[in-house]
């Protein structure tokens, strides 16, 4: 019976994978607004039966909400489609807003996000934070492009901070934590579209690279909380792991703290929204670094034997894991070196 659900999980995914990638591209080519409705829709009814199959903690109810919230907001797209025909600018303009927010699972539509990435298996959070989010993000960036929806964006970074990031920094979860960390880098990526569309696309392409990445590093391994860290201690993959958390918390000098500093330095003008997303950013390195303290110092601290543990887990290395993490460092620095070339020829 087991074998036989593996097998309909891999049919499953051989058949609506592709659709979602080729729904993904699609939309990154249309220019028209009710086949990118389409597309979203196929990319739904694709992603159902994936996430049928792969979640362990699979629950009816947990997969009807998610299909009414997308359904709900895809008839606000459409609604806003409609007032836009009719010249109702000022309706289109917030309802197509708000609908790719909730799509998102942006505040104050977050909940639902939260707790499906928190039910659900690495493999579901995986495609949900990242897959999932390509289509309505990019709508949002050529919409936010053509339009000044600042202050919108402001009150709801402000609300986020305020009502949400509390509740990230005590939490132990790691799919909640990778949760929030998707919803801050996706606020990042949005309000990069204000100024320069492509470079937008550019951070959004890379920073889910990284986080699928990380993602499939803790799938592997079943990590689901940082005591799972803890427990892992002197595993051999741990550096890497560390590394990655590294990256994608754009801790200098990593690619994505490069990135974020270039995208600064040329591009926001709006002091106000540059401190909220910094301070934003700031508070995601404190949740990363509660991995990092975790996974190599408390063991020390509690054995007492920090210098002499610190050693051990370096003999702990062998020659193929060194090569495997320095050709980690090199994809990612030549990752950060593409990303620079082509931000330099749109510029």
């Amino acid at each position: 019976m087991k074998k036989l659900m593996i097998n309909k999980s891999n049919y499953n995914m051989f058949i609506f994978f592709p659709i979602i990638f080729i729904s993904i591209i699609l939309n990154m080519l249309s220019s028209s607004w009710l086949l990118s409705w389409m597309l979203i829709e196929l990319n739904l009814m694709s992603f159902i039966p994936i996430m049928y199959n792969y979640s362990k903690f699979f629950n009816n109810s947990n997969l009807m909400k998610y299909y009414m919230i997308q359904t709900f907001s895809s008839i606000m797209m459409l609604m806003s489609l409609n007032f836009s025909m009719k010249n109702f600018f000022f309706e289109m303009k917030y309802l197509l807003f708000f609908s790719m927010m909730m799509k998102l699972g942006m505040p104050p539509f977050h909940l639902w996000f939260i707790n499906l990435m928190k039910k659900n298996s690495w493999m579901i959070c995986m495609i949900l934070s990242t897959l999932q989010k390509v289509i309505p993000l990019i709508i949002l960036i050529y919409y936010i492009s053509m339009n000044n929806l600042n202050i919108m964006i402001i009150m709801m970074i402000i609300y986020f901070m305020i009502m949400i990031m509390p509740k990230f920094i005590f939490s132990s979860n790691l799919k909640i934590i990778m949760s929030y960390s998707s919803i801050i880098n996706s606020f990042w990526i949005i309000t990069i579209s204000m100024f320069h569309k492509m470079n937008s696309i550019l951070f959004m392409m890379f920073y889910f690279m990284t986080s699928w990445i990380l993602m499939t590093m803790m799938k592997m391994f079943n990590m689901n909380t940082i005591k799972n860290l803890i427990n892992q201690y002197f595993a051999n993959w741990m550096y890497l792991l560390i590394l990655n958390m590294l990256i994608i918390s754009a801790i200098p000098p990593s690619s994505m703290f490069l990135m974020k500093f270039m995208l600064i330095n040329l591009n926001f003008t709006n002091n106000i929204l540059l401190m909220l997303l910094i301070m934003m950013s700031s508070i995601s390195i404190i949740i990363y670094f509660r991995f990092f303290f975790n996974s190599l110092f408390l063991k020390n601290f509690m054995n007492k034997t920090n210098m002499l543990n610190i050693l051990k887990m370096m003999n702990y290395m062998n020659n193929k894991n060194k090569l495997f993490m320095i050709m980690f460092i090199m994809i990612n620095i030549n990752m950060f070196m593409i990303f620079t070339t082509l931000f330099n020829l749109m510029n």
